[in-house]
């Protein structure tokens, strides 16, 4: 909190300077497609620029932040939702289907959320338990 006042604070002494001149440029064209160009601008915008350079970086930051922050929870909304698969090998119900289209059906049903994992990798894992449980091959 204190640091948002102290960040305004420093940005509230350039409302004085709305509207007024803060460079001044001089230009000079020379032969053969050339030009020079002289600015000459005043300390208070290049302080201006430098807090605007500072709130430009906190603001990547913090965007970049936010999005490791949504992968994080996208990662493990996907583990959660791998455990939850793998403890239907204890479901009685689930292990007494006799097909592995029949078990991924029954764990698309029963875990919420599921169908928004990439179905091979549901599919694979299924088949996995299969093995485990010593189903036949046959889908």
């Amino acid at each position: 909190m204190s640091r948002r006042l102290t960040e305004g604070t420093r940005l509230s002494g350039y409302k004085a300077r709305i509207g007024q001149e803060a460079f001044c440029q001089l230009r000079a064209s020379l032969p053969e497609c050339v030009t020079l160009d002289l600015y000459l601008f005043e300390d208070w915008y290049d302080e201006l620029d430098s807090l605007l350079t500072e709130a430009t970086d906190k603001l990547h930051d913090m965007e970049d932040a936010a999005k490791n922050k949504l992968e994080q929870a996208k990662e493990s909304l996907k583990t959660a939702l791998m455990e939850k698969l793998n403890a239907l090998i204890d479901d009685p119900a689930f292990r007494a289907l006799k097909t592995q289209r029949a078990m991924y059906t029954y764990a698309t049903v029963r875990i919420e959320g599921l169908s928004k994992l990439r179905e091979v990798k549901v599919k694979q894992t299924i088949e996995s338990m299969a093995d485990k449980i010593g189903m036949k091959k046959h889908t």
